[in-house]
């Protein structure tokens, strides 16, 4: 497992964040990014980090943990949407792998044939926001064989633009990257990233790269987890 978080030109700290877990019920991650900038978005950011390791090793469904996660943005942020949270889930293990996003942009699978968006449910609404729209967070079901891996970013990465307006053509340097090691594959988009922009980048930017082991469930999965600081 590899990661990375830049926060934005300027800010202190970032609303950029992620985590992984061994849990009963396969391997969790989520990815996720607070809106807005500055010290209070970070920490609420590490809150919700903090609320995911907490309900990822005891909610059974992933969809259980979106919702009480979604609950619990909406109590810390009030009832007035001051704020919320984009995040994708994602979950593999004996039964297979399960992917939710809630606002968020769709994991991408890495493949030996390319790569390719992680089917999700459009129209998921960001956490904190259920209330507008109930029964919006389902996972949807995908397969993770050995050798492939899932790579989580968050909207810094895909909406980077040059002086000129262009857009960094994130998608599609992953493809063309996907043979590399995922620590060079981090660190070549980073750069990328930050050249196309100017120097600096505009917003956080967070990815998180998760490798398939031989066995359905790995046997030891140390917590990993961050936030763009």
């Amino acid at each position: 497992m590899h990661a990375r978080c830049l926060p934005a030109e300027g800010a202190p700290a970032g609303g950029d964040f992620y985590d992984v877990a061994e849990t009963p019920f396969g391997v969790r991650a989520v990815i996720g990014d607070v809106t807005g900038h500055g010290r209070p978005v970070a920490g609420l950011a590490g809150e919700v980090r903090d609320a995911f390791g907490a309900l990822a090793a005891h909610e059974p469904l992933l969809e259980g943990v979106a919702l009480r996660l979604d609950g619990f943005v909406a109590r810390r942020c009030g009832t007035a949407c001051e704020c919320f949270v984009s995040a994708a889930l994602v979950q593999w293990g004996a039964a297979g792998g399960q992917a939710l996003v809630c606002g968020h942009p769709a994991p991408l699978l890495l493949a030996g044939d390319g790569v390719r968006e992680v089917p999700v449910l459009d129209g998921a609404l960001p956490l904190g926001l259920g209330q507008l729209e109930p029964g919006v967070h389902r996972p949807v079901a995908f397969a993770l064989a050995a050798g492939e891996s899932l790579l989580l970013y968050t909207d810094g990465a895909i909406e980077a633009r040059d002086a000129s307006g262009v857009i960094y053509p994130f998608v599609s340097r992953v493809a063309e990257l996907v043979s590399e090691q995922p620590s060079s594959l981090l660190a070549v988009l980073e750069a990328e990233l930050l050249a196309h922009a100017g120097g600096t980048a505009k917003d956080d930017i967070a990815f998180l790269h998760l490798q398939a082991e031989p066995s359905p469930v790995p046997t030891s999965v140390p917590a990993m987890r961050g936030r763009a600081r």
